[in-house]
């Protein structure tokens, strides 16, 4: 089985439709909690896992900590929310023994700038290097966002020039999109969101089923960060950037405001199933992208 085999298997048999207190379940960027009477609370976990995620010989534990971190991070921005607390699982290895100290006081600066405060979980030795992170968030009911609110009509951005993630030399300096976050949420109403972590074609395939929407994409407004090819900017992993939808009304809206410089917009959302990519002709898109072999 494949992750994603795995995950339909987890939604078909692991529904709990009656829970009063869960809002959303698996399927999504977070598992959605009633909270307060105006806000939900929003959990996301993610793993860096030596020889999965990293090689242990061209990385550092501040890195794979930061790996860790980040995705997690990004999961509840895609939410519409503003992440808060953070539990890490960590198993670390003689390898990486030494670093350990001094990852630590890193760690303590490093989520200090991202305002993320560290709640608890659990440190054990391991044969191979792993942190898992759950971050966890709070967002207001009437701005919450998941993946299957996408509209016919709606315009379809990123956040980010795509192709990123081969030239990431370090991502203890990387930053998520809390910024964008916050202003998509201060200023507009979304429809669909989620972040691109496993490439745009399979993310935007994410939305597209759980909306039960199709999608056409324009080659050329797909924007290549310096150095990228096209194959990077539609099928690279780890980019940790937005991917959303707005109704044409909020998207004229934006593209005629200052925020629109933060934003790209890629196409539009349509009836017709499927993701076409259009350039001379129209093209079906196969649904493909980062996806890990169990």
């Amino acid at each position: 089985m494949d992750e994603l085999e795995i995950i339909q298997y987890l939604i078909r048999n692991f529904s709990y439709s009656k829970d009063r207190f869960l809002k959303k379940g698996i399927g999504d960027d977070c598992a959605v909690l009633e909270y307060k009477n105006d806000k939900f609370l929003l959990l996301s976990t993610d793993s860096a896992v030596e020889d999965v995620h990293f090689l242990k010989r061209n990385t550092s534990l501040k890195e794979i900590f930061c790996k860790s971190i980040i995705a997690g991070i990004s999961d509840v921005c895609s939410c519409a929310g503003k992440p808060l607390y953070l539990l890490l699982n960590v198993g670390i290895s003689k390898y990486f023994s030494s670093q350990l100290r001094e990852t630590l006081r890193f760690l303590k600066r490093y989520l200090n700038k991202l305002k993320l405060k560290l709640i608890g979980g659990n440190i054990s030795s391991s044969k191979k290097t792993f942190v898992d992170a759950t971050v966890l968030g709070i967002v207001a009911k009437d701005k919450l966002v998941l993946r299957n609110g996408a509209e016919v009509g709606d315009y379809i951005f990123v956040s980010r020039k795509l192709g990123v993630s081969k030239f990431i030399k370090s991502y203890t300096h990387f930053i998520p999109p809390l910024k964008e976050t916050r202003i998509l949420v201060n200023n507009f109403k979304l429809n669909s969101m989620i972040d691109i972590s496993d490439g745009l074609v399979l993310d935007l395939y994410r939305i597209l089923e759980a909306s039960k929407k199709g999608a056409l994409i324009f080659k050329d407004n797909i924007p290549l960060y310096k150095g990228a090819d096209f194959k990077d900017a539609l099928y690279g992993g780890e980019e940790y950037c937005l991917l959303f939808t707005l109704s044409p009304q909020e998207s004229k809206r934006m593209l005629s405001s200052h925020f629109r410089k933060y934003f790209y917009f890629l196409g539009y959302i349509t009836s017709e199933k499927g993701l076409y990519l259009k350039d001379k002709r129209k093209v079906l898109l196969s649904k493909r992208g980062y996806v890990h072999k169990i």
